[in-house]
């Protein structure tokens, strides 16, 4: 093994909590309730396919402008305040592989400025070699394209 591609949300960063308290935030904001349990029926889907999960759920009363500004306006104020939260185990993990000569790889469904700035707000952006993101891919998760692109660019 030469190369090791990482996924970000979940692996890298404890971002699922995040989620979970911005959609709380905003199910409570557009009046269906705290929706933070919809982050675990949307995990890993890319923007399009989780649309399509939060329009069944919630129907009608769905409303993508809107959740996106609240979830934005949730997520700014959070990381103005608060550093994504990292993993246990994270930069022992970078270290260890770095010290082996492995190539490092970042695989995201999210989009890049999401991902590049995680990465430098913990400190671990100069690790990696490539960083592929669901905005830099045809088909993003649950499609293998990203996983495919990120060791192609790690050769």
């Amino acid at each position: 093994m030469k190369a090791v591609v990482f996924d970000m949300d979940g692996l890298m960063f404890d971002t699922e909590k995040v989620f979970v308290m911005a959609w709380d935030y905003v199910g409570e904001q557009m009046g269906i309730g705290k929706a933070g349990y919809m982050s675990l029926k949307t995990l890993g889907l890319n923007v399009e396919k989780s649309e399509q999960v939060l329009k069944e759920e919630f129907g009608d009363k769905y409303d993508r402008v809107t959740m996106r500004k609240l979830t934005k306006e949730f997520l700014t104020k959070y990381y103005s305040e608060n550093r994504v939260p990292v993993k246990k185990g994270l930069y022992i993990l970078l270290d260890y592989l770095k010290s082996q000569g492995y190539k490092l790889a970042v695989a995201s469904s999210s989009p890049k400025w999401e991902v590049e700035e995680h990465m430098k707000d913990a400190g671990v952006f100069d690790y990696f070699q490539a960083i592929v993101c669901g905005d830099m891919v045809n088909k993003s998760k649950p499609e293998p394209d990203i996983y495919l692109t990120a060791c192609e660019a790690l050769q």
